[in-house]
């Protein structure tokens, strides 16, 4: 009988990394990937909001006060999956939803809950810094960056990073086929429905 660590070594000197094939993301989870997986795009692929609220020029907001809010004109409405070619100019604004396109002109996000919409008109009371509650495009990922190593398993974080880069598919190394066996005179399996005998034992290896 030798102790589980020599039984690996044994193992380990013996063992080759087997071939690789491509497979599509849902396949290959919990399997080695083969080869480096690099980006094609920017991640986020643009400049868009983290909340919802209101896309302004942060410039208008520095005189904001609770005693004198500025008014913003507001100029429709971009909703996510959505872009906006209408330039935020001074003193007005565009309400957007959370991930939509920053339209051109805007730096910064107003916060929904921050601001006091009446009709056309929004009020700003207090400054709003530039960039706030912006996701610049690049912020998380660059195009040509590492996403998975050759060498790392495949988690499901991994393959949501790879799907968010619209990767489909990668290359890992094919699966092993194990089987165990499961000797002993003592062992009874479960198929045969046979009643234990005295000294016997049902194996629970092999399942």
């Amino acid at each position: 009988m030798i102790d589980m660590d020599e039984a690996w070594a044994l193992i380990a000197e013996r063992a080759t990394a087997l071939e690789s094939e491509r497979a599509a993301l849902e396949q290959a989870l919990g399997r080695i990937i083969a080869m480096d997986v690099t980006s094609d795009i920017d991640l986020p692929p643009f400049d868009n909001s983290a909340m919802d609220g209101y896309a302004i020029r942060s410039a208008d907001t520095d005189s904001a006060g609770d005693d004198d809010p500025v008014l913003l004109v507001l100029h429709g409405t971009i909703a996510a999956g959505a872009r906006s070619e209408l330039e935020v100019a001074a003193e007005t604004t565009q309400r957007i939803m959370t991930g939509a396109p920053l339209p051109p002109g805007a730096d910064a996000v107003l916060q929904l809950e921050h601001a006091r919409h009446r009709g056309e008109v929004v009020e700003v009371r207090a400054p709003v810094a530039t960039g706030r509650h912006v996701r610049r495009r690049g912020e998380d990922v660059h195009a040509g960056d590492l996403l998975a190593a050759r060498g790392d398993g495949l988690t499901t974080n991994i393959a949501a990073l790879l799907a968010n880069a619209g990767v489909v598919d990668v290359q890992v190394h094919r699966q092993a086929r194990v089987a165990t066996l499961a000797t002993g005179a003592e062992l009874v399996t479960h198929t045969d429905g046979a009643a234990l005998e005295p000294g016997q034992i049902y194996d629970s290896n092999g399942i």
